[in-house]
């Protein structure tokens, strides 16, 4: 009891790490939970330790151990029924979108011919994985109602080859009324015709008459 042993700085030592690259690169600007996922690890094993350093009984330690993890075993279930959110690892609800209309969504896109465009990071990796890759959208816009946007929300650029190669594009947005009235402005002064609809919280610009991309309306690679 008492003694620092190696394994105490190998703990720390994820713990510091984690808390390092948070605040010297730029992912610690816009987190989301999934990033604190090694926090729980390292916590898990200082409360063991400390429930075994402070109790001596082996059955109120286990007691001790059981009321924590029911604490959070009901706070969970509790959280998951209240949808939406439900379990989300975001902390901007801009980013909290509600997928339960995704395969609408797919349905719909399949039907009137729109398999590629553009829309943000999180819809358009789980559209592609939905639709098992027929249905690829880039992530070159931006989901923060300020319109912000980094270039490393493209995760995978043959995504966007695929996007700038074809012929019809479509944008899908989500929670964003500034970005919606941006591309129909930028719509309008290109002569451009387009139809719209929601499903869900997505909203679909598409049936565009001409192919335009974000880089053609100051969007995609700009640092608002």
């Amino acid at each position: 009891k008492g003694v620092v042993t190696a394994s105490h700085w190998v703990i720390s030592g994820v713990a510091l790490t984690l808390i390092a690259a948070f605040v010297l690169t730029p992912f610690g600007a816009d987190p989301s939970g999934r990033y604190f996922v090694p926090l729980w690890v390292i916590l898990a094993l200082l409360a063991g330790e400390i429930v075994v350093a402070s109790i001596p009984s082996v059955s109120v330690r286990v007691g001790a151990i059981g009321v924590v993890i029911l604490f959070n075993l009901v706070g969970t279930v509790d959280c998951a029924r209240r949808y939406p959110p439900g379990l989300t690892t975001q902390f901007d609800a801009v980013a909290s979108i509600d997928h339960r209309a995704m395969p609408r969504l797919i349905q719909f896109l399949k039907e009137n011919g729109e398999v590629r465009g553009y829309s943000n990071y999180w819809v358009a990796y789980p559209l592609a994985f939905l639709s098992e890759e027929e249905i690829i959208f880039s992530p070159r816009l931006p989901y923060h109602n300020d319109l912000r946007y980094t270039p490393r929300d493209d995760r995978y650029p043959p995504f966007t080859e695929q996007v700038a190669n074809s012929e019809r594009v479509a944008y899908i947005t989500t929670k964003n009324p500034p970005l919606d009235q941006y591309l129909a402005t930028q719509f309008r002064r290109a002569s451009i015709e387009w139809r719209e609809i929601w499903i869900g919280e997505y909203h679909i610009f598409y049936h565009l008459s001409q192919s335009i991309h974000p880089t053609d309306i100051g969007l995609g690679e700009q640092h608002p």
